[in-house]
Order: C-alpha cells, then structure tokens, then sequence
C-alpha cells in the first residue's frame, strides 16, 4: 500500500512540475509575442511595488497572454493578481481588459472665470427645466435647486433623493433625468447597476445617480440589498457599508452618500421610507408641446454647467456652516428640504421664497398622488367622524366607540383585513396606544364607571397625522409614536383574551404594529391591501390656506 501511494505522489509531482513548465513557457511565449524581454518575470522580484518600465505595453495584452502572465507573475514572481492589474493599468487612460465595456470618464467642466450671482444661475436652470418639461406646481423650482445641490452634496449632513413620479407612462418622467443628465455634476444612469459596481462606484467619484424606471428594482424582494444601500446612503453619517476585498479578504468601508434621482410610475406609494427621503415630482400628461431632447444636441450648455461649477466652489464653504429656516416644515420633510433651503437662502433673490413655497406644494401633492393609507391612521380619521357625529362629547365609552366604527359605511371595522370579523378591544386598544393613546376608567352620565377616550386625548394625534378639511383624507406619519411595551407583529386583531373584557384595551403586555396597508380610498372595506401608504407632509393649524390647495381641488374635481 505505501509503495503505491508513492507512486502516486511521484506522479502528482510529475504533473505539477510538468504544468508549472507549461505555464513558464506560456508566459515566456506571451512576452515575446508582445516585443517584452524574457527575464521580466524574474526582474520583477527586485522590483517590488514599482511600476513596470513596460507598462503600456502590458495593459494592451491580448486577453489570452494577460491571462498566463497574471498568473505567472502570481506564482513565479510572488506579486499578487490585484497588483498586477493595478501596475499594468494603463496610464492612458484605456480599458485593460479590453471587450468587457469601457472605462467610465468623468466630464469635469472647467468653473466659470468670474463669480456667478446665485439666483441668476437658479433662475437660468429653472427656465430650462420649464422649456423642456411640464412639471407641477414647484417643480422646476425643484428641480433647479436639486440639480445645483449636486455640485455641492458633500456640504450637506444628508443628501436628498430627487424622486419624479406619474401614474401612468408618457407623462414625461424620463424627459426629467435625461434633461438632469446635462446639468448635474458627474450623471451616471444606473438603472441595472450591481450593488458592488454602485458602492465602489460612489464611494470612488461621487457621482449623480439617475436611475430610469425605478419601479422595476423596488419591486424586487423586500430584503434586496440595493433598497438598503438606497435608505442607508440618505444621511451621510450612516452611509456606509463593509466588504471583504482582495485575496486576504480584509475588510473595506465604501460609501454609499451621493446625490440620487429616479423616475417610474407610482414610484411615491411603493415604498414610503424611501418616499420619505425624497423630493417628490408628481406627474401628468404633457398638454403642450415639448422640445425634442436629443443625444448630439446639449440642450444646456456648457457655459451653464461652468458656472455651477464656479459657483460650488464660491460657496461650498458657507453651505458648510448653513443653518437654514424650515420655515414650517418638521421631522423628516424638513430634513430632505434642509440642503435645497440652504443653497436658495445662499442664492438670495426671490429663492428663499419660491424654495419653501415649493416645498410645500410638492408636499400637500405627493400626499395626494399616493393613494394609501395605515389602518392606523384611518382609525384616528374614523374616530374623530365619530366624536363629531355625536356632537363632539367630551369622552365616550369603548364599547359605544366600538359600536359606532362598526356601523359606519365602508370602513373595514366590521370586517377586518386577515379575520374578517368585527373589530376587537384588543385590537382597537393596541392601534390606538401606537399613538399614545390610552383608555382610562371614566364616569358616565349615571354614575357609572367604564373604559373610555376623553376627546383631548386625540387631539395631538389628530393634529398630527391628519388633514384639516376632510377626516378621510389621512396623511401616514414617517413613524407611528413607540411605546416600549409594543413589538412588531403582522396582524392587527389577534385577540389576546378569550373574554373580550375591555380590560385588554391597554396593551401593557401585549402588542403588534399597526403598520398595515389597507388599500386605496376607492376600495374601502372590501378587505384588499392593494396600495402602500402616503408620504408625510407638514401640517398647518385649521382653516390655512396652503401652497397647493388650488392643485389638489384641481385634481380631485372640486
């Protein structure tokens, strides 16, 4: 048995040697063919980390001889594959691994000679993203603003994601990032980019990503890593993400913080956190004409472009330190609209004016094309008709409370999603404490003690995340209020006691998110869970008239 396990051994000895000869040659062959000197193999071990004397020569190899001097140059000289690549990468500029796409060039314009008056930048921007767009009301105020952001993101803590929506095709979102495409610093489409190629991508150049009919990777799995980077890559001091590099597997930081816009239909209701950190752009159908964007024909102008550049270079430091008013912008709205404030006060003119003007028109309609809502936020909308209808008491009963939701037309409390049965206290109980509202002992006409709702106890929660005008037009919050006693769950009416006893109403030892989506207005109360939830947008007190009220009546036929 020994003799013949050697015999193997001297047989795999005798293949290696044979194979290591063969790729010696092979290497030896490639070199000559290419007019390198033999002994540059050899030569390489007393030149460590240098770059070679050959190296334009090297980076033009066919792919077949870079492929046996790669790993001679590996195994005979002891230079690892990564450097190889990157002491033979040509110093030209060309791919060298020609037939696998070309190198990505950057188009830096060279700024303007003399400083450039903000608002006459803005101004400039927004007529063409009139001319060539047509665009809600804001919106090329938004657009203007965004695209000179791109020149100075670095300046700002996050970086808002520009996000132009239409409910149907043909109502020109493309046209909007291509004519991006022509003023942004450094665009890069990116709509069928691998995770790996973004993050290096971004964390290398910084670069402006347009991404063309968005909806088609938000509609990937809920886990795909592309929507994480996405979210994570909103607030700078987060975006980052970790992987393991070369052939020692160390661990490298990439980040993921650039500006980032993205056009598809119904784009605002598919996915609320990543609408949450957005300009949001709604769309319709052009009813004029539109010039013809064409690819040989710069519709912007590089004097345009030099002069954002000029202009971030003249300001970049000031936006550094600026602290703009959000006027009455709060939580996260006003976070997205921060930096696009910041470069308006900076621009000064009438922008700081048109910006939140702006701001709050693009809100109050994102609100309006994305046509969801939490079952959450419905509940409050349904007990505040409640309250009214009964003349707004001071408190009411939970079972009177309970027996008033079930009645109302069209409302799933009598047939909830998942179950199909009424309503439960528990359930009631649990979606209501979400939004810090408890039920109390109280007494009655009578003189009798029950569970029930005093009417001040909603009205932080009304004022919040519900409209003015209309109790059944429900705006969701970013976040629904926590409470360290609530965990998530996927249900809302799961019953907790046997009984039913309104002594469950207050979920200390129990809980589930009412996070749910119950469907679109148009099918209320049929159980389906067709669309997502609404943006956020910021309130006013009752009865103020709002940028965008004359749009939304527009829109809804009033």
């Amino acid at each position: 048995m020994s003799k013949m396990n050697s015999t193997i051994e001297t047989a795999k000895g005798i293949q290696a040697t044979k194979a290591e000869g063969e790729l010696r040659k092979a290497a030896v062959e490639a070199l000559k063919r290419n007019g390198l000197p033999e002994d540059l193999i050899e030569r390489t071990k007393t030149l460590p980390g240098s770059p070679f004397e050959h190296q334009t020569a090297l980076a033009r190899l066919p792919d077949a001889d870079r492929a046996n001097l790669r790993k001679a140059f590996k195994d005979f000289a002891g230079l690892p594959i990564a450097d190889f690549d990157k002491l033979t990468r040509a110093s030209s500029g060309e791919s060298s691994d020609r037939g696998q796409g070309r190198p990505i060039e950057w188009d830096d314009p060279e700024p303007w000679p003399d400083p450039v008056v903000g608002a006459a930048l803005l101004g400039a921007l927004k007529a063409k993203a009139e001319h060539y767009a047509s665009l809600p009301e804001g919106g090329a105020v938004a657009v203007a603003l965004w695209a000179l952001y791109t020149w100075v993101f670095l300046a700002f803590a996050v970086s808002p994601y520009l996000m132009v929506t239409a409910p149907e095709r043909e109502a020109g979102k493309t046209r909007v990032t291509e004519l991006l495409s022509w003023i942004v610093r450094r665009p890069k489409p990116a709509s069928d980019a691998s995770v790996a190629a973004l993050f290096r991508m971004i964390d290398r150049d910084g670069p402006t990503i347009l991404f063309d009919e968005a909806q088609h990777f938000l509609k990937r799995r809920p886990e795909d890593p592309m929507r994480g980077i996405l979210l994570a890559g909103f607030t700078r001091r987060l975006a980052a993400v970790d992987r393991c590099v070369g052939e020692s597997n160390e661990v490298r930081t990439f980040s993921t913080f650039a500006p980032k816009a993205m056009n598809g239909r119904k784009l605002a209701g598919m996915d609320d956190m990543l609408t949450s950190r957005s300009v949001v752009i709604p769309m319709t159908r052009a009813t004029r004409p539109l010039p013809e964007l064409r690819a040989d024909r710069d519709p912007v102008g590089e004097d345009l472009r030099r002069k954002c550049a000029r202009w971030a270079a003249d300001n970049e430091a000031m936006l550094r330190d600026a602290d703009p008013d959000t006027d009455r912008l709060i939580g996260r709205i006003a976070q997205v609209w921060r930096p696009l404030f910041a470069i308006a006060d900076a621009a000064g003119g009438d922008w700081p004016m048109l910006a939140r003007a702006a701001a709050y028109a693009l809100s109050v309609s994102a609100a309006a094309v994305a046509d969801g809502e939490t079952l959450g936020t419905m509940l409050l909308a349904d007990i505040r008709e409640v309250f009214q209808r009964m003349g707004d008491p001071e408190r009411l009963s939970s079972k009177e409370l309970d027996r008033a939701l079930i009645e109302l037309p069209e409302r799933p409390w009598s047939a909830m999603p998942r179950t199909g049965k009424a309503i439960t206290p528990q359930a009631r109980g649990r979606m209501l404490a979400e939004y810090g509202i408890q039920a109390k002992t109280l007494r009655f006409d009578g003189g009798k003690d029950a569970k029930g709702y005093e009417r001040a106890s909603f009205a932080e929660a009304w004022a919040a995340y519900l409209s003015d005008e209309d109790c059944s037009q429900t705006v969701e919050p970013l976040t629904c209020r926590e409470t360290r006693h609530l965990r998530d769950s996927p249900t809302v009416d799961t019953e907790i006691a046997a009984n039913g006893s309104d002594d469950t109403e207050n979920p200390e030892k129990q809980g589930t998110s009412t996070v749910q989506r119950f469907g679109s207005r148009g099918a209320r109360g049929n159980g389906a869970d067709s669309t997502s939830a609404p943006v956020s947008m910021p309130m006013q007190p009752p009865g103020t008239e709002r940028a965008g009220d004359a749009y939304r009546r527009a829109r809804d036929g009033e």
